[in-house]
């Protein structure tokens, strides 16, 4: 990504005020000679403040329109799908906090390397699900973009710019994770690092779509708290000094987490629940014509 690019994504969070001194300067003095970049940023402020004034007859500036209206007209052909999709998933990529892509590799690194120190190899795979799980909770809401209400503003639906940070993030676990199970097989073998791997993946995915749908649906804290605290308690049911307190119940618990199918099952259900709650959420005011 080039400097204009980045200087484009930065414009709603200028627009907020949500940039830090240097982000500012930066942006400001590339603005001084970039006529592209002033047009879109009228555009943005006359979104900001339709959004913010709070009046159902608001206008955004006319040349901020114009300049908008000018720029569609441009495009002699509407983007394929596949474009229109990796444009989403471009145009969200900078929105998702960078701390989660830092996080998660440090932490997935580190688990790999306590992994190989402890020759415990199923300690990487119990660490995954938990970082996914950490990390979709805070890709979506108020609290985790601050240009959230202006990115509503924009073409693309919420479940749109939901599903493309979803799959970026739990993307980019799947990816590290991918690399790092591929050194394992190298160091152990094959045999070992597979069925590892086959068991942890379901789990991951559970732990994940639960952890963002309690986040949409109720509150990211607790989501990633009620994540965690059913993970945990799959390995002190596996104790045989905890297991006999909750049998037969720990028993079922146990099978649950060793169904790939109810896992992906229900799984599915709650991302689906979540989606349509996000449909029926009431979009942003857009802009009157």
């Amino acid at each position: 990504m080039n400097e204009h690019e980045r200087i484009r994504e930065l414009l709603p969070f200028y627009v907020t005020g949500k940039l830090s001194p240097g982000e500012t300067a930066r942006l400001q003095e590339h603005i001084l000679n970039c006529p592209e970049c002033q047009s879109e940023l009228a555009l943005w402020k006359g979104l900001d403040w339709v959004i913010t004034s709070g009046s159902s007859s608001a206008h955004a500036p006319a040349a901020a329109l114009d300049n908008a209206l000018a720029s569609i007209h441009e495009r002699e052909h509407r983007p394929s799908l596949p474009q229109r999709l990796w444009q989403i998933l471009l145009a969200q990529l900078p929105l998702v906090k960078k701390e989660i892509w830092t996080a998660s590799f440090m932490i997935l690194v580190l688990g790999f390397v306590v992994t190989l120190l402890l020759d415990k190899t199923a300690f990487l795979y119990a660490l995954a699900p938990m970082v996914s799980a950490g990390g979709l909770a805070l890709i979506y809401g108020s609290d985790h973009d601050p240009a959230h209400e202006l990115v509503l503003s924009t073409p693309a639906s919420q479940v749109q710019i939901l599903l493309a940070r979803t799959v970026l993030v739990f993307g980019y676990n799947l990816l590290i994770l991918a690399v790092l199970s591929a050194g394992l097989a190298a160091y152990y073998s094959p045999e070992i690092v597979l069925p590892l791997v086959k068991d942890w993946l379901a789990p991951m995915t559970f732990l994940s779509t639960l952890s963002l749908s309690l986040s949409i649906l109720i509150d990211s804290e607790k989501a990633v708290a009620l994540a965690y605290s059913l993970w945990l308690g799959k390995y002190l049911m596996i104790n045989p000094d905890y297991f006999g307190l909750f049998e037969p119940s720990g028993n079922l618990f146990l099978r649950f987490w060793k169904s790939p199918v109810s896992l992906y099952l229900i799984s599915a259900v709650l991302f689906s629940v979540m989606l349509v709650s996000l449909k029926r959420v009431k979009p942003a005011r857009t802009l009157q014509a």
